[in-house]
C-alpha cells in the first residue's frame, strides 16, 4: 500500500470537502437543535488529520481506507442533561440515515461491572432526499460521525482519555476501586442534573400561578421579578414615571435581563428576600421618584456619564437611593452599570464610607 500516494490524495482531495462538510452538518445540527428548543453546551467538529489517518490505517490494516474509515469527519454535541442525549439522538435519526452496523450506544451498553464513558457514537450519511439538493449532493455517501454526551460524560471521557484508561484491563488493580466509584459518582451527577432541573422547573411553574394571584410570598430570583413585573405592569407604570423625568425616552425592551440582573443584585444587597417586599418598597417610593431619579442623572451627566430611562434600573436606583442604610460594606453595583453611573450610585448610597469602614 502507498501510504504517501494516500496521505496526497487524502489532503488534497478528501481534507477541504470534509471541512466544509462539517461546517454544513454543524449548521444544519444547530437548526435542528433550536427547532427541537433543546439547549446545549458546545458543537465542535474535527478533520482527522493526514498522520491520524495513515496511523489507523496501519494499526487497522484496511484494505480499502476510504470506504472503511468511518469517522474522517467528527461533530461532538455537548449536552445539559442526559434525557437531551436521548432526544437529539432520535433527531439524528430522522434526519441522517445511521449506519448502524458501526454505531454505538454506549449509553446502555456498558455491563453493571464496566466503567467506562457513556454516550451515542453515530456514524451518519445525508439522506436520499438531501442528496437531491445541489449544495448537498458533494457528501453523498460520505459518512460523518456524530458524538452526542452530557458534560458530566465529557469530562469523564476526557478524564479516562487522559489517564489511557480505555477498558479494566488497563486500570492497575490497585485504583480499580476507586475509578469505578469516580465513573459512578459522574453517571450520578447526570441523574441528579435531571431531578435538579425538573424541581426547579416545578418550583418556577408554582411561584408564577402565585405571583398570577397576586400572592407574592414567593422568593426574589430573576423569574420572579420578571413574573411580578409583567403580572402588574410595573415596567409600564414606571415608564409613565420616566415621562415626567429629564431622561429622553426609552424605547427598549422593558424586560431586559441585564436590566432585571440589576435590579435582582441591588435588592440581594438590601436583603430583600420576597416579592412582597419589592411590591412593598415600590409602593413606598415611587412618589418620590421623580426627584431622585432627576438628582441622580444630573450628577451623572456632570461626570460625562450617560443614563437611559429603562423602567428597571429607574426602580433599581430609587429603592437603592431610598434604602441605602441596609446596604453593607462588601456590596458593589453591578458591572453592566458605566463607571459614572457607580460612582453616583456609590456618593448617594452613601457606599464609600461604609466599604472605607467609616
Amino acid at each position: 500500500m502507498d501510504f504517501d500516494e494516500i496521505k496526497r490524495r487524502y489532503t488534497n482531495d478528501y481534507c477541504p470537502i470534509l471541512e466544509q462538510y462539517s461546517i454544513d452538518v454543524v449548521n444544519f445540527i444547530e437548526y435542528l437543535l433550536k427547532k427541537a428548543d433543546i439547549d446545549y453546551l458546545t458543537i465542535d467538529y474535527r478533520v482527522k488529520n493526514a498522520e491520524s489517518f495513515i496511523n489507523k490505517i496501519k494499526r487497522k490494516s484496511y484494505a480499502d481506507p476510504f470506504f472503511e474509515v468511518k469517522d474522517l469527519a467528527g461533530i461532538r454535541i455537548v449536552t445539559y442533561y442526559i434525557d437531551d442525549v436521548i432526544k437529539i439522538a432520535d433527531i439524528m435519526a430522522r434526519h441522517f440515515f445511521i449506519e448502524s452496523d458501526h454505531s454505538e450506544d454506549k449509553l446502555n451498553s456498558l455491563e453493571i461491572y464496566e466503567f467506562g464513558y457513556r454516550s451515542f457514537h453515530l456514524i451518519c450519511k445525508i439522506t436520499g432526499e438531501r442528496e437531491k439538493l445541489p449544495e448537498w449532493e458533494k457528501y453523498s455517501d460520505k459518512p460523518i460521525e456524530i458524538q452526542i454526551r452530557t458534560i458530566s460524560q465529557h469530562a469523564w471521557a476526557s478524564i479516562s482519555h487522559k489517564m489511557d484508561y480505555k477498558a479494566l484491563i488497563d486500570v492497575p488493580k490497585e485504583l480499580r476501586r476507586k475509578l469505578f466509584r469516580l465513573s459512578a459518582i459522574f453517571e450520578l451527577a447526570d441523574e441528579q442534573l435531571i431531578e435538579l432541573r425538573d424541581e426547579s422547573l416545578n418550583l418556577s411553574e408554582k411561584y408564577k400561578k402565585m405571583i398570577k394571584r397576586h400572592e407574592f410570598d414567593v422568593p426574589i430570583n430573576f423569574n420572579t421579578i420578571l413574573d411580578y413585573l409583567k403580572e402588574k405592569k410595573i415596567s409600564d407604570e414606571w415608564s409613565i414615571i420616566a415621562k415626567k423625568t429629564e431622561l429622553a425616552e426609552y424605547k427598549g425592551e422593558f424586560y431586559s435581563e441585564n436590566s432585571i440582573q440589576r435590579l435582582c443584585a441591588t435588592l440581594n444587597g438590601l436583603k430583600v428576600d420576597s416579592i412582597t417586599e419589592l411590591d412593598n418598597l415600590i409602593n413606598k417610593h415611587k412618589f418620590e421618584a421623580v426627584s431622585i431619579i432627576n438628582r441622580i442623572y444630573r450628577e451623572i451627566k456632570q461626570l460625562g456619564g450617560q443614563f437611559s430611562a429603562v423602567p428597571n434600573d429607574l426602580i433599581n436606583i430609587v429603592i437603592a437611593k431610598s434604602e441605602y442604610l441596609k446596604f453593607e460594606g462588601s456590596f458593589t453595583w453591578p458591572g453592566m452599570w458605566s463607571d459614572e453611573v457607580r460612582e453616583v450610585m456609590n456618593k448617594n448610597c452613601h457606599l464609600n464610607n461604609l466599604q472605607n469602614g467609616i
